[in-house]
């Protein structure tokens, strides 16, 4: 959330700053799944939060039929995640590693930013012995690719 400061006139004519809370635009996370490799992908746009993150992984992985997945953050924003939330969010996937045995997770980003905190995910993964592979590109074909190998 933001806060936004607004200058009022009192009725002695100062300038007082009243502050009005205004939310933040929420991040919008699609679903698509590829005709040609059974492969899904989450493109993500806006701004995640670790809240957003953990919602889609519960919904998603925890409803569908286990598959390949892009989490495509390329038009996304990331700022507001950490390594604590890195951490968490490999926790909210780790409860669902049991049914993606077979699977892998590709992350696709194009910022440096983004593409540091998936690197982390990635390092994080490894060291907790996530079961499910995953790797990190700044190119969607090569994404593709790598889960076709």
């Amino acid at each position: 959330m933001y806060l936004k400061a607004v200058c009022e006139q009192s009725i002695w004519g100062e300038q007082l700053p009243i502050f009005v809370q205004r939310s933040r635009n929420m991040a919008e996370i699609t679903k698509e799944i590829t005709e040609v490799k059974d492969i899904t992908v989450f493109k993500v746009t806006g701004e995640i939060t670790f809240e957003e993150a953990a919602d889609a992984i519960h919904k998603f992985y925890g409803s569908d039929t286990p598959q390949n997945v892009i989490w495509d953050f390329s038009a996304a924003d990331v700022s507001s995640l950490g390594s604590g939330e890195i951490a968490k969010i490999l926790d909210a996937a780790k409860t669902y590693a049991h049914l993606r045995e077979d699977c892998k997770t590709a992350f696709v980003q194009s910022h440096d930013l983004g593409y540091g905190l998936s690197r982390m995910f990635e390092m994080m993964a490894e060291g907790a012995e996530y079961s499910v592979p995953v790797a990190v590109f700044r190119d969607f074909d090569k994404a593709m690719r790598w889960l076709d190998e």
